[in-house]
C-alpha cells in the first residue's frame, strides 16, 4: 500500500499534510439533505407507533428555498378532508400563526415547513401553529399523533401537554393518549424532551414517555426487554424510590446505558455512586471519567461518557441487533 491508496480509500499509510487538509476543510464537506426514512430503501423502519401509516407517507424536498425569501408554511390533504380553523382543506393553502389544524378519523394532513421539513398529522389529531418564524418555529400538538422529518436551521419545538420535543435535523413520532401521556419515538437524530429544568435526550432507536405531572421520563432503547421497561416506568412514576432503583439496576443490561446515564443526573449522590458502579461493570468509563467526578456531576465527564455511549451503544444499533437475533 502507498500514500496514494490513502487518497482513494484511506487504505494506505496516512499522509500528515493530507490529514491536516481534511481537518481544515471538513466543515465545508457537502452534506446531502436528509430524506425521510420512509423514502429511503430499507428493510425495516423503527417507528413503533402506527408503522403502517408510514407506508403511505411521501415527502418532497424543496432544497432550492432561498434564505432571503419569506418562509411560508403550507398545509395539504394527504388523505380525506382535514380542516384549518374548521374550514375544509381541499387545495394546498398557506397556514399562519394561531391557526388550528384538525384531522378526523379518516383524514391526514401534510404540513410543509417552508422547505425545512414536513409534518404528517395522523387521523384524530389536533395541532396549532404557534409560530412559523424559522428563528423560533413552534407547533402545539394537543391530541393524536404526528410524524416529523426536519432539516431546519433552528430547532423546531413541538409542545405537548406533558413536555416540549425539540429537534432541527431528524425524524421522529410524537403521540398523545387520552390521559395526556406523551410518547416520543426517534428514527434519526436525537430529540430533546424538556419540561421546566427537566430534560431527556432521546437518540435514534429510543423511546421516551412524558407525564402530565412530572414531565419527561427516562428514555430507553426500543429493543429493551419488557421487564426493564416496566421497572423504569415504575421508577419514574414512584418519585425515584430506592426500591425502584434496585429493580431498574437488577434488570439493566449493556443496551441500557442510555437510561442509566440519564438516571445519574436524577438521583442523589449516594444513589449516583451505585449507578456509576453498575455502568462501569457493563462498560468501563472512558479515560478521565471518574466515580468522584460523576458524583459531583462534572459536565465534561458526563458529556465524554455520553459521546461514548451514543456512538458505541446507540439504541439504533441495539434495535438492529435485536432484530437480527430474533431471526436466527
Amino acid at each position: 500500500m502507498t500514500r496514494d491508496d490513502y487518497l482513494w480509500d484511506k487504505s494506505g499509510d496516512p499522509d500528515r499534510d493530507t490529514q491536516r487538509l481534511e481537518q481544515l476543510l471538513g466543515e465545508f464537506r457537502y452534506r446531502r439533505p436528509h430524506r425521510p426514512v420512509w423514502q429511503r430503501p430499507t428493510t425495516w423502519i423503527v417507528v413503533p407507533l402506527a408503522a403502517a401509516a408510514i407506508i403511505i407517507l411521501t415527502f418532497t424536498l424543496q432544497s432550492d428555498q432561498s434564505l432571503d425569501t419569506a418562509i411560508q408554511w403550507t398545509a395539504s390533504a394527504a388523505l380525506g378532508t382535514p380542516t384549518a380553523d374548521h374550514t375544509p382543506i381541499v387545495e394546498p393553502r398557506v397556514v399562519s400563526d394561531g391557526q388550528w389544524l384538525d384531522t378526523d378519523g379518516t383524514s391526514r394532513l401534510r404540513i410543509d415547513l417552508g422547505g425545512y421539513g414536513e409534518v404528517l398529522l395522523e387521523p384524530g389529531s389536533r395541532l396549532r401553529i404557534v409560530s412559523t418564524d424559522m428563528d423560533h418555529p413552534r407547533l402545539q400538538l394537543t391530541e393524536g399523533m404526528l410524524h416529523a422529518a426536519l432539516w431546519a436551521p433552528e430547532d423546531v419545538s413541538i409542545e405537548t401537554p406533558s413536555a416540549v420535543a425539540m429537534e432541527r435535523d431528524g425524524e421522529f413520532v410524537v403521540a398523545i393518549n387520552e390521559d395526556d401521556r406523551v410518547c416520543l419515538s426517534v428514527n434519526v437524530g436525537r430529540v430533546m424532551m424538556r419540561e421546566g429544568s427537566k430534560e431527556s435526550i432521546v437518540p435514534a432507536g429510543a423511546v421516551c414517555e412524558a407525564y402530565p405531572e412530572s414531565g419527561p421520563g427516562t428514555p430507553f432503547c426500543e429493543s429493551a426487554p419488557d421487564r426493564f421497561r416496566q421497572a423504569l416506568e415504575s421508577y419514574d412514576l414512584s418519585r425515584h424510590g430506592t426500591a425502584g432503583l434496585d429493580r431498574v439496576l437488577g434488570e439493566a443490561g449493556t443496551c441500557d446505558l442510555v437510561p442509566l446515564w440519564h438516571l445519574l443526573q436524577r438521583v442523589d449522590s449516594k444513589q449516583r455512586g451505585r449507578i456509576f458502579d453498575h455502568m462501569a461493570e457493563l462498560q468501563p468509563p472512558p479515560d478521565g471519567v471518574t466515580r468522584a467526578g460523576i458524583n459531583r456531576l462534572d459536565s465534561r465527564m458526563l458529556d465524554r461518557w455520553w459521546n461514548i455511549i451514543r456512538h458505541h451503544h446507540s439504541c439504533l444499533i441495539c434495535t438492529e441487533t435485536s432484530g437480527l437475533n430474533s431471526h436466527l
